[in-house]
């Protein structure tokens, strides 16, 4: 009887995990349609019920480093609401990283995994398909970028930034898929490649330069790792389409016409230098303590630029970290993604995931340097986590290639 129930707990977990994955591309489509942010109240609706029932199968839940080191960096953030933080800027931090400790406790065999990625795949077809036919009938939002010139689009989605951002996720949830690719029908195939096709066609028309870096860095590191053939024909291709569409490559990266703005970095940067300058001064100001513990989750500003004595919006993850976290929070942060690092090293088995794993990685490490995506973006968070949990678990030879189900056939439960 107890056996059952918490086979049923398990049971229950995987099935909430499935719809997590499947409903999570196309809420992100519905942001601005609403009265209330839907996209964010049932994708987090849903993460609650996962960790109720984590609670109530504590006993599986695997732990290790990283899974430490995460739960550290949680409990530290909820304790920065003693020091200002605001609730709901905490829950959006914190609440993506259930997926990651969902996918390992109730998705322990490769097939179990592969369906969350099918499951993914699925849910991304529709605003991505949807995307680019409103893209080529130019039925999209759209503006033209001052300097740049370019007119850019973001389809379904109400924003720019979460469309290139959602392609990118699209990348790594696709190549997770090239692993088990030939187990399933030609037609399925040939429509998740037709997918991807049409993610770069939606990443393109975005001209969201970090949304490019993120796409570029994965596949680069991803194919020098995996096949280093295919990594010269990307970087062949690469070469000629920069050549063939150089002055639009080199409008987008400098975001200046020569006859309209002068080309430097703070302008390439969309001003960024100007704002992490006025932030880091402002963190230099600081006494030693809140240098230390941060002024707070929610205490930077919602503006690009505010006040003198305001902390500005930073388009950079780590220096948001500093100036709301501190140095404490900061470095619990960057100590999850050192271990994980660690761990591909030296654990990770399967070697097609693990290139996988270590690139998303990088590409996370990398965008947050000139983006708030991967840490203060909820959405995009809580996708990379998960697909995080699935890359994880798919580097582990342990997992069973042959069961089909929660239950193995040796075992009453997971």
């Amino acid at each position: 009887m107890i056996l059952s129930k918490k086979y049923d707990i398990l049971k229950t977990g995987y099935v909430i995990l499935l719809i997590t994955a499947f409903s999570r591309p196309i809420l992100t489509i519905i942001e601005g349609k609403t009265p209330l942010p839907l996209h964010k109240i049932l994708p987090a609706s849903l993460l609650y019920i996962t960790l109720l029932l984590m609670f109530l199968s504590i006993t599986h839940i695997k732990w290790d480093l990283v899974s430490s080191a995460i739960l550290l960096f949680c409990c530290y953030a909820i304790a920065s609401l003693a020091w200002g933080s605001e609730l709901n800027d905490l829950l959006q931090l914190i609440l993506p990283f259930i997926g990651y400790f969902a996918v390992k406790t109730y998705a322990k065999y490769v097939s179990n995994v592969r369906l969350i990625v099918t499951a993914l795949l699925i849910g991304y077809a529709i605003p991505i398909a949807g995307s680019s036919i409103l893209m080529f009938a130019d039925r999209s939002i759209a503006i033209t970028v001052y300097g740049s010139g370019v007119l850019r689009q973001c389809g379904l989605y109400f924003g720019f930034h979460p469309a290139a951002h959602a392609m990118v996720l699209f990348s790594f949830t696709y190549s997770l898929f090239l692993t088990y690719k030939e187990l399933k029908k030609p037609f399925f195939q040939y429509t998740v490649h037709s997918i991807f096709i049409l993610s770069i066609y939606c990443l393109w028309h975005t001209y969201v330069r970090n949304g490019y870096l993120g796409l570029l860095l994965f596949w680069m590191i991803y194919l020098f790792r995996w096949k280093k053939r295919y990594f010269i024909v990307f970087l062949i291709v690469l070469m000629g389409l920069g050549f063939w569409k150089s002055s639009t490559v080199q409008s987008v990266f400098w975001k200046a016409d020569t006859w309209d703005r002068e080309q430097n970095l703070n302008t390439a940067s969309s001003g960024r230098i100007m704002l992490w300058s006025h932030n880091l001064n402002i963190f230099l100001e600081m006494p030693f303590y809140r240098k230390m513990i941060g002024s707070g989750l929610g205490s930077e500003s919602d503006r690009v630029i505010g006040k003198e004595d305001e902390i500005w919006s930073s388009h950079n993850d780590y220096i948001t970290l500093l100036m709301t976290l501190g140095v404490i929070g900061l470095l619990l942060y960057i100590s999850i993604f050192i271990l994980l690092l660690l761990d591909i090293i030296f654990y990770s088995k399967h070697n097609r995931a693990q290139s996988i794993y270590l690139s998303a990685i990088f590409v996370c490490l990398c965008t947050s340097m000139v983006t708030n995506g991967y840490v203060f973006r909820f959405e995009t968070s809580q996708t990379f986590w998960l697909i995080i949990g699935c890359a994880y678990n798919l580097t582990r030879e342990t997992a069973d290639q042959t069961n089909s189900g929660l239950i193995h056939r040796d075992n009453a439960i997971i």
